[in-house]
């Protein structure tokens, strides 16, 4: 009898451990699709964005930012700083970049930094106005002769979107000209990548520069700066330096 007693009282310890187990498994899993079900109705029917605040714009009214951004009525943790900057931008081309807000349970706010005229394109006889991103500002009939003229083979510019450089390798030297020039705080007026054994840029209406091919361009630009800073302020014409190399580290200038 005892040890009948005792298989007993073990077998009965046995069934509540299994029993505590499985409560607690099934506490574990309730709370999980709890959690789950929280999320889920976090991002689809709780926190619906119902007041709009907007700053930080000169060109645009708080009104006009919020319509283009459309987002009232979505949810505010599912809204993409990036998909909502580029939905204004199609409307209110002049706006550079937005971040995002976020005040429980209904307000987003958007503070907006407006763009600025950088840069322009002529394609087809028009002329396009790019901000320093790269996106078209407007089209412009008056032209743009203070900005940075950028000439390649084609170029695809609709307002509102980012101007395509069908070459993507014209693409990269730009890019790799905007940046060195402006790192040497060289006054740059227009850049031409159509032929990529004789690239040329402007510098200040004063100087066309032949850079030769890309081949230590970022060298050409160093030694670029040091012939400006010789050349008298009065004086305007030509540089050479497509034949610029380390080992024959030498360019020309011929005044007009």
């Amino acid at each position: 009898m005892p040890k009948n007693d005792e298989f007993e009282a073990r077998r009965r310890s046995r069934q509540r451990e299994i029993k505590r187990k499985r409560r607690k498994r099934n506490f574990v899993v309730f709370c999980f699709f709890l959690v789950v079900t929280l999320v889920v109705l976090c991002f689809t029917v709780f926190f619906k964005v119902e007041t709009v605040k907007v700053t930080g714009s000169d060109i645009y009214s708080e009104e006009q930012i919020s319509s283009a951004s459309g987002i009232t009525g979505q949810n505010m943790f599912r809204l993409s700083a990036s998909k909502v900057e580029d939905k204004i931008r199609e409307t209110l081309p002049y706006v550079d970049s937005v971040k995002i807000n976020r005040k429980i349970p209904h307000t987003v706010k958007l503070t907006v930094e407006d763009a600025a005229p950088y840069s322009y394109y002529i394609n087809n006889g028009k002329c396009y106005i790019a901000s320093k991103k790269g996106y078209v500002l407007e089209e412009s009939s008056a032209g743009a002769n203070e900005l940075i003229r950028i000439e390649c083979s084609k170029a695809v510019c609709n307002v509102g979107k980012k101007v395509t450089i069908v070459s993507k390798k014209e693409q990269k030297l730009v890019d790799e000209l905007l940046t060195v020039l402006e790192d040497r705080d060289i006054p740059i007026t227009a850049i031409d990548v159509r032929n990529p054994a004789a690239i040329k840029i402007n510098v200040g209406n004063r100087f066309e520069i032949n850079l030769g091919t890309k081949d230590y361009l970022t060298k050409k630009i160093a030694h670029l700066k040091g012939m400006l800073g010789s050349i008298e302020p009065d004086k305007k014409g030509t540089i050479d330096l497509s034949m610029w190399t380390p080992e024959n580290s030498q360019g020309s200038f011929i005044k007009k």
